[in-house]
């Protein structure tokens, strides 16, 4: 009776369990796409064309004829200076080269009237070589003479300043009266071409830095603008986006 026990025992344990089916999810496929992403950043926007404006000569302003901010094309007269004290060297350099002028028609004079006695044996050569020298040197004292003219002009001509380029007008620092100079360590003011226009932040110029963007013309970074403000100075404070598409492409282009 024991041994039957036994065996039934036995037999139980050698069968094999069931194996158990796995859990069913949910799968979905992901497609791949362009994802375009926005970093904002606070920069200034000026022309790549920025002239400094600064007086070759120097004197009291007498007149600004433009306003700050205003629009001005090349040659347009931005800054008149007092010009009474450069119209008298006008004058004296005139008076001068007149003076010079005589004296050389003298010295040929002197020249022509020798000669034939020179050839006649009138008088010695020596005579007529000596003249033919003041006539040498007083030709020398006229172009001296014309060239200060000539110069005297052209600092008259300096006293109105003129855009050298076309472009918006920045901050004017001085004022009627103001004394100005060449030697001064500020311009008077600049001009912002309407050439190429970039952005410019205190990090590291061109932004954004780690990708380079550069920007060709102002009405193109409009695209990406998120907020701008006009100091009317010529340069433009924005915070704007620039839109990456993909891993490190250019700014929108449109």
């Amino acid at each position: 009776m024991l041994v039957i026990t036994s065996l039934s025992f036995a037999s139980c344990k050698s069968k094999t369990e069931a194996p158990v089916a796995p859990p069913e999810y949910k799968v979905k496929t992901i497609d791949t796409t362009t994802a375009v992403v926005y970093a904002e950043y606070s920069a200034v926007l000026q022309s790549e064309a920025v002239v400094e404006i600064r007086p070759k000569v120097s004197g009291y302003l007498a007149e600004i004829s433009v306003n700050e901010g205003q629009w001005v094309k090349k040659g347009t007269q931005i800054f008149k200076i007092e010009d009474a004290d450069y119209i008298q060297k006008v004058n004296s350099a005139k008076a001068g080269m007149q003076s010079a002028k005589a004296s050389r028609d003298n010295a040929l004079l002197e020249v022509k009237k020798l000669t034939p006695l020179v050839e006649k044996g009138i008088i010695s050569p020596f005579e007529l070589e000596t003249k033919k020298g003041n006539l040498e040197a007083a030709e020398a004292a006229l172009l001296q003479a014309e060239a200060a003219y000539e110069d005297a002009k052209i600092n008259l001509g300096y006293t109105s300043i003129l855009a050298p380029t076309s472009g918006v007008l920045s901050r004017i620092d001085v004022r009627v009266g103001s004394l100005v100079s060449p030697s001064g360590t500020a311009p008077l003011t600049t001009i912002s071409g309407d050439g190429d226009v970039f952005a410019e932040d205190d990090r590291c110029g061109h932004v954004p830095c780690e990708i380079g963007v550069y920007f060709r013309v102002i009405r193109k970074i409009y695209n990406c603008v998120n907020t701008v403000v006009v100091n009317g100075y010529g340069l433009h404070i924005v915070t704007f986006k620039v839109c990456l598409v993909g891993e490190y492409p250019s700014a929108v282009d449109t």
